[in-house]
């Protein structure tokens, strides 16, 4: 159940964080990388932030 359902928010949030990534706000763009870096720490997992035209 617990895999199940952080796999679950987990898409959901890197769907969502998608919006954040892709603002014209510096600062949503940072926090956004910070939380999905922290997550990515803590379950083992890797992100890549680079965005076509930045």
């Amino acid at each position: 159940m617990h895999n199940f359902s952080w796999e679950d928010f987990a898409a959901w949030y890197v769907e969502i964080a998608k919006i954040a990534l892709n603002s014209d706000v510096e600062k949503d763009i940072q926090r956004t990388k910070s939380i999905l870096s922290y997550i990515g720490c803590i379950h083992g997992l890797s992100f890549s932030f680079s965005l076509p035209g930045r």
